[in-house]
């Protein structure tokens, strides 16, 4: 038994000791020199080998070409690309540089940026023919990756109320598991400053920093309108506790977006036992907490029976009543856990049987919505509940959680809180498909884009708190 503990001691030994190595995404070489791309590209790899041994994490090229916009090269990706594809794949680092002619000679120039700030790190040029330019240029990118200059920048102190407010300093996020103060380095200067935080308005202006900067951002609270509460709407709701756990999210058959699986931990909340209906938000409107959805089809639902899940809204017609029945949208995580009840499972009602018109209202044989080319009351599938009770986690209308869209999961929060920086377009996830999705698309990992701002007929949504 000793001998046991022994081992598992040293083999557990190295992972509290070495902290793990740098991610660095290596961009091509952009090649202004007019040499062959195999030539430019073995002149990349020179780069990658330097990384290597100075004992970064390099990422693949595939993994970084997954994340640049269609038609781009990782060879055309300059400037602020550089930086933001960085930042798409998790780099805390990333290399960049250009090939130039240099009278009969080949000039390569390196810079190294930080991810997080975007500042630059370091740069590098070597210069030399292109028969023996190899080793001078692996060399130079060791010192690129082993040296650094004297560091510029200055300790900025800052606290905001409320305490979460979200700070972003020229378009990058600061700070972000920060509760109150915050300290963080940056160039001396004029930076633009922008905080946002719910329930208060947004603050945008252009602050000096300098060696004794020290402030405190307040935020001004939104003026709540004059309406009237839910009353007992809220405790009508059939609120269903979710304990709290761990989970894989994603799925390795759903498509990329749905990839890498990764585990998070969930903290305990509650989910409302079904979509919120057309009727529930009647009563938001009439008290002046909700606005009018655009009815933009005949099967919008809003004038239709009160038991049919309200459709054709907008995310923020969403927040809004959530936030009037002392509520939340769920983050995307907080829906896969809760739809998955807790387990891995493909459905909210199990492993073994797939989905059907006994179960969900999707397109079957007979059309959209099992035929009726339209949503159904909530909750009129009883066979397609989770253990826990929740109703329509699959089918009916899609609903809307609280993160903006990516392409995927990397650099995804593991904490189960919402996903909202560094957003792919001006778009939303919708999670659970609708009456007009078939089998095949119907799956708890399953996740799509929708647009902001514009309502559909087969999204709805249901809150959290």
């Amino acid at each position: 038994m000793l001998r046991f503990a022994l081992i598992l001691f040293w083999l557990t030994l190295p992972a509290l000791t070495i902290a793990a190595p740098p991610k660095l995404a290596v961009l091509e070489l952009a090649n202004r020199a007019g040499i062959s791309d195999a030539e430019a590209r073995y002149l990349t790899d020179r780069v990658r080998a330097a990384a290597v041994r100075a004992r970064y994490f390099v990422l693949s090229r595939e993994n970084i070409l997954e994340h640049l916009a269609p038609g781009a090269t990782l060879a055309g990706c300059e400037g602020d690309c550089e930086v933001q594809t960085a930042r798409n794949v998790g780099a805390d680092q990333v290399v960049s540089g250009e090939i130039l002619n240099l009278g009969s000679e080949l000039r390569v120039a390196l810079r190294l940026h930080e991810t997080q700030a975007g500042r630059l790190l370091n740069t590098a040029r070597v210069a030399g023919a292109i028969e023996d330019i190899d080793a001078p240029l692996e060399q130079a990118a060791q010192q690129l990756f082993t040296t650094r200059p004297k560091d510029p920048r200055i300790v900025v102190y800052f606290k905001t109320t409320p305490p979460r407010a979200r700070v972003l300093i020229d378009g990058a996020v600061i700070c972000t598991a920060k509760t109150t103060d915050c300290r963080v380095r940056m160039q001396p200067g004029e930076h633009r400053v922008t905080l946002t935080a719910p329930g208060h308005l947004p603050l945008e202006h252009v602050e000096e920093f300098t060696d004794s900067t020290n402030v405190h951002w307040r935020l001004t609270p939104i003026p709540q309108p004059k309406t009237r509460r839910p009353a007992g709407l809220a405790r009508q709701l059939g609120w269903i506790g979710i304990p709290s756990g761990i989970f894989e999210m994603g799925a390795a058959d759903r498509g990329g977006s749905a990839t890498p699986v990764h585990a998070v931990r969930i903290g305990r909340f509650s989910l409302m036992r079904a979509e919120v209906t057309a009727g529930q938000f009647r009563q938001c409107m009439r008290s002046g907490a909700c606005s009018a959805p655009r009815a933009t089809s005949p099967r919008c639902t809003l004038r239709g029976r009160s038991d049919l899940p309200i459709n054709c809204v907008s995310v923020q017609q969403a927040k809004a009543f959530c936030g009037w029945v002392g509520g939340r949208l769920p983050s995307e995580s907080e829906w896969e856990y809760a739809a998955r009840d807790r387990r891995d499972q493909p459905h909210p009602w199990g492993r073994w049987r797939g989905p059907s018109c006994e179960r969900v209202i999707m397109r079957d044989g007979t059309g959209a919505g099992c035929g009726r080319k339209a949503p159904s009351p909530v909750c009129s599938r009883p066979e397609g509940k989770t253990e826990s009770g929740l109703c329509d986690m699959e089918g009916n209308v899609s609903e809307f959680v609280a993160d903006c869209w990516h392409r995927d999961y990397h650099g995804a929060p593991g904490g189960g809180m919402p996903w909202t920086d560094a957003c792919h377009a001006d778009a939303v996830v919708v999670r659970g498909g609708g009456f007009v999705d078939d089998r095949s698309t119907l799956h708890v990992a399953e996740r799509r884009m929708r647009r902001q701002g514009a309502p559909r007929v087969d999204i709805g949504f249901r809150c959290a708190r």
